[in-house]
């Protein structure tokens, strides 16, 4: 009996300990709003040039056999892969998607009349060498590709940029707090609510499209593009809430 009160008295001691704990922890916690609070918004923003491109091109025909369709895709996909690995081009970074074919009809006072079979494969290329992307274009119309679909302009790896616009949008924010708080006379406190606002990283940028009729217009067949890669942009915010001290 005496073993079943102490294990009572023990339970009773150790739940005050918890209970004292809590109120302890609770009275330690900053009061933001006793004397006011400063709160800001840092920003950032930093531009940077791409360093690859990615090219899309689509491979495409049409006949009256599923056969022949599907076949002549795949040697405009074939004869496209080995003409820009000559030029240096790292196979790895061709990306050709699975090809589709598909019949295809239209239709006169409501009968559906068979057109044919068309096939399709889209093709990436991402070309390092911005020298290149004329070249490229050039070898997608000597395969028999007519249909080249964008140039895009990205930053293969912008997580240190990210990181650098998070750092200087924290940078803003002390900032501009401490000039609140020198403005108005005020001693800055505490930080009581950090955290990341929106982030972009940045976007690849759609350059020039070329399609067959502008392609033809040259007589010899030949593509000469103008390419600008513009700039990209990483932006960054963060939101600080400090106490004013008294």
């Amino acid at each position: 009996m005496s073993n079943l009160k102490n294990l009572k008295k023990a339970q009773l001691v150790a739940l005050v300990t918890a209970m004292l704990g809590a109120t302890s922890f609770s009275a330690q916690a900053y009061d933001c709003n006793k004397a006011g609070v400063i709160e800001v918004n840092g920003q950032s923003r930093i531009e940077a040039m791409p360093d690859v491109a990615i090219i899309s091109v689509n491979a495409t025909f049409k006949s009256d056999k599923a056969k022949k369709s599907k076949d002549t895709v795949e040697e405009q996909v074939n004869s496209l892969i080995k003409k820009v690995t000559a030029l240096g081009v790292d196979k790895d970074l061709i990306k050709a998607q699975s090809i589709s074919v598909y019949p295809t009809y239209h239709y006169t006072e409501r009968k559906r009349i068979f057109d044919g079979y068309v096939a399709n494969r889209f093709v990436s290329i991402e070309l390092k060498d911005f020298d290149l992307i004329d070249k490229v274009n050039k070898a997608a119309l000597d395969s028999g590709i007519s249909e080249i679909n964008s140039v895009d302009y990205q930053l293969k790896d912008n997580q240190d940029l990210i990181k650098q616009a998070q750092k200087l949008a924290i940078a803003d924010a002390k900032k501009k707090a401490q000039v609140l708080a020198e403005g108005f006379d005020v001693k800055l406190g505490k930080p009581c609510l950090l955290k990341f606002g929106y982030e972009t990283e940045a976007q690849p940028i759609v350059g020039a499209r070329l399609m067959k009729a502008s392609m033809m217009d040259n007589a010899e067949g030949s593509v000469e593009g103008t390419y600008t890669p513009q700039k990209q942009v990483v932006e960054s915010q963060v939101y600080a809430k400090f106490s004013i001290d008294d």
